[in-house]
């Protein structure tokens, strides 16, 4: 448990393997908000909640 919690303070994602994988990004109204938003401010929309996650 030590190594892991080690891992997850280190916040590299070279130490994880992904298990499952689904879409990025909520749904719903939120997620239609954060499109309409990214819109109106002339911005390129990441449907990701955290886009440096992927980085």
């Amino acid at each position: 448990m030590d190594r892991l919690a080690g891992d997850a303070i280190a916040r590299d994602p070279d130490r994880f393997r992904p298990v499952l994988r689904g879409q990025n990004g909520m749904g719903g109204i939120y997620q239609g908000w954060r499109r309409a938003r990214a819109i109106l401010r002339g911005e390129e929309f990441d449907p990701r909640h955290d886009p440096r996650a992927g980085e």
